[in-house]
Formats: C-alpha cells, structure tokens, sequence
C-alpha cells in the first residue's frame, strides 16, 4: 500500500524494512568496530566525532535553511523514527526488565 499523505506514512513507519530495523542490534561483524563501554568512545571533543556533527549540522542547514514548513515535517519525521527506535529496543528479550543505570 503506498501512503497518501506524510501523516499515513508516519503511522505506518514500522512496516517499512529500513525503519523497522532502527533500534534493533546488528550483526557482529568483525569488519565493524564496535563501543561496548563508554570508556572507549572518545567523547564529542575528538577531531573525527566533532567533523562529523558539523558536517551534519552543515547538511540540515543546506536541507531545511528557514523553511519552517520544511523543519515542522522534519521534526515529525524525526519524532517518528525515534520512538519507532524505542518500539524495536523494548522488544528485545529482556529490555523491559532491566532498570536503567543511573550515576549517583
């Protein structure tokens, strides 16, 4: 069934496969580095993690300027991923049950 509007598209984000597998773990491949603790993230000051963020500030800002009509389905667009994301994370075995970590 193809969507007729943003608004049809959005509520049926999880039937679309890319969408549907946001969240969800990946394969353990050996070709990809992967984070298992925080300690070995090198922190949003790194050279490599800072280019990163301002390339994709760069890029919203060529996509989106001042178009607020743009932003506005922008941001639901995002909103929707997001809690997609969150659906596919809570149903992983186990997810629901753990208590998140809180510093004190």
């Amino acid at each position: 069934m193809q969507p007729s509007s943003l608004s049809d598209f959005l509520a049926n984000l999880e039937t679309v496969p890319w969408f549907s597998r946001i969240g969800r773990p990946i394969p353990d491949l050996p070709t990809v580095p992967r984070i298992y603790n925080w300690d070995e993230w090198p922190g949003p000051e790194d050279e490599a993690v800072e280019a990163i963020g301002d390339r994709e500030q760069a890029l919203y800002d060529e996509l989106i300027g001042e178009d607020s009509l743009l932003k506005e389905t922008w941001d639901q667009i995002h909103e929707a991923v997001l809690a997609v994301s969150n659906l596919n994370r809570n149903r992983q075995e186990g997810f629901s049950r753990r208590k998140p970590h809180r510093e004190s």
